[in-house]
């Protein structure tokens, strides 16, 4: 590839592009892990239990999200841990509702189940690795989570078509009326995937103990405690009213918590904010008698995991435009302003100094002989000289003075205050650190030009007589400063 020094591909962009497409991190004992998705699916399949709508439907159903973390992080390899869970799931419920059933019609139930719960999971898994989405979940971007919306709706609603389907088809639905079974499929499955999908797919990818308890914790708790204190009130007044419909409405106030938690923390937490909101609420339907507010409060948990999710993809938004900003401000290699910023700056300051009457001067400097270090050592003992250079001059400037990358080993220094003589005396303690920091392995010195504004000058003619003098300390030697 070629050399940083010479104005090619960014650090940044690559850095970029090996986020996006860097191996998964599960890379120890993937096998077991794998393999773990069948316990922990069926664990999840037992808690489903809790808001079980009809013998075959729940509208509380988190093996969805299991399946789908499965496949966000394994592709098509969960297929077969999940489609077994899958068989042993639908099992266990014949043998739990004393259902008779024949080898035929197990099989053609069990797999049409499996392959109604997989396929569509395993299809919006794919989309959202296409979108780039495999760290984490593209940092909730607009389109991850646009597929993770609208595609989860769909792929919900073809697993409660499909399964349905194939309970009918294997003859071990009698008595129960899927029409209306559906609904409370489709509504279980997708509040599992929205509230626990995401995240069970990043406590993979992280080590979640450190996260959750890192120095900034303190501030999680209290509003952690404070979202399950509203739920938790919210419905407990609503089974103290049982026929006021209205009241387990007040469950939605939780939103604003939510939003607070998901803007001022990270998506980690945000997510396990959000799990055990969706917890909370599948433990005390039950245990309070709410269960004929259950669809209800499930499209309030619906609105919860949207809420969350919304607040992540404004901070992605947000934290995507300080990169960009960053990347265009910022030359990437020495940390310097780039050419356009650097410009920017100058002229602010020298219309500063203008109206002020202050004093402003300008340095050019230019690396020396970096050809020669990039033909001889390689454009990596290149880019470390050019890294040093700049770490060099910024350390002999004020906090006030700005230093910009201009192109290849041409830089600017602006000094706002400096007449003549302070810039003079800036650009002599540069060329003395240069020479003590310069080896026989990477040799440093530079040239230096410098012009102090004139009365109604502006940026393009000061810069151009700072040119004019470093071209002289170059043809006079180089090492060396000179005054225009």
């Amino acid at each position: 590839m070629p050399a940083q020094n010479r104005g090619t591909r960014t650090e940044a962009s690559c850095a970029v592009d090996a986020a996006i497409h860097r191996p998964l991190p599960i890379r120890h004992g993937r096998g077991a892990w794998l393999w773990a998705t069948v316990p922990l699916w069926l664990i999840a399949f037992a808690a489903a239990r809790l808001l079980e709508y009809a013998p075959f439907a729940s509208l509380w159903f988190p093996p969805t999200a299991v399946s789908f973390a499965a496949f966000m992080l394994f592709g098509a390899r969960g297929l077969a841990p999940v489609g077994v869970a899958a068989l042993l799931g639908h099992a266990y419920t014949l043998h739990r509702l004393g259902t008779e059933w024949t080898a035929a019609t197990l099989a053609v139930g069990g797999i049409g189940f499996a392959l109604a719960h997989a396929l569509p999971l395993a299809l919006l898994a794919l989309a959202l690795r296409r979108t780039g989405a495999r760290d984490p979940m593209g940092r909730f971007g607009p389109t991850p989570l646009f597929v993770l919306i609208a595609g989860g709706l769909v792929a919900c609603a073809a697993s409660a078509v499909g399964g349905s389907a194939a309970l009918v088809a294997a003859g071990i639905a009698e008595g129960i009326d899927l029409r209306w079974s559906v609904v409370p499929w489709l509504i279980g499955d997708y509040t599992g995937l929205l509230a626990l999908g995401p995240l069970l797919v990043e406590a993979a990818r992280q080590r979640v103990s450190p996260e959750l308890a890192a120095a900034d914790t303190p501030r999680l708790w209290p509003r952690l405690a404070l979202l399950l204190g509203l739920i938790a009130a919210s419905l407990a007044t609503a089974a103290l009213w049982p026929e006021d419909d209205t009241l387990v409405f007040t469950v939605f106030f939780a939103l604003v918590v939510q939003q607070w938690i998901s803007h001022t923390q990270t998506p980690l937490r945000a997510l396990f904010a959000l799990g055990l909101a969706a917890v909370s609420i599948a433990v005390l339907v039950p245990t309070l008698g709410l269960g004929q507010h259950a669809l209800k409060l499930q499209f309030a948990l619906i609105a919860l995991s949207l809420a969350a999710y919304s607040a992540l993809s404004f901070l992605g938004l947000r934290d995507d435009n300080r990169r960009l900003k960053a990347l265009l401000s910022t030359d990437p290699l020495t940390a310097a302003a780039s050419r356009s910023h650097f410009a920017t700056v100058a002229a602010a300051c020298i219309d500063e100094a203008t109206r002020d009457g202050r004093p402003l001067s300008l340095l050019m400097l230019d690396l020396d002989h970096l050809k020669q270090i990039n033909d001889g050592q390689g454009h990596g003992a290149g880019d470390e000289a050019l890294r040093r250079f700049a770490a060099l001059c910024r350390e002999q400037l004020r906090s006030d003075d700005v230093l910009g990358r201009l192109g290849g080993d041409e830089f600017a220094a602006c000094l706002p205050g400096a007449g003549a003589d302070v810039a003079a005396a800036r650009a002599r303690n540069i060329l003395e650190a240069l020479r003590r920091a310069t080896s026989q392995e990477l040799p440093l010195s530079a040239s230096i030009g410098i012009a102090t504004l004139a009365e109604g000058e502006r940026y393009a003619g000061l810069l151009q007589r700072a040119d004019e003098a470093l071209m002289k300390a170059k043809r006079d030697g180089r090492a060396r400063f000179e005054v225009a």
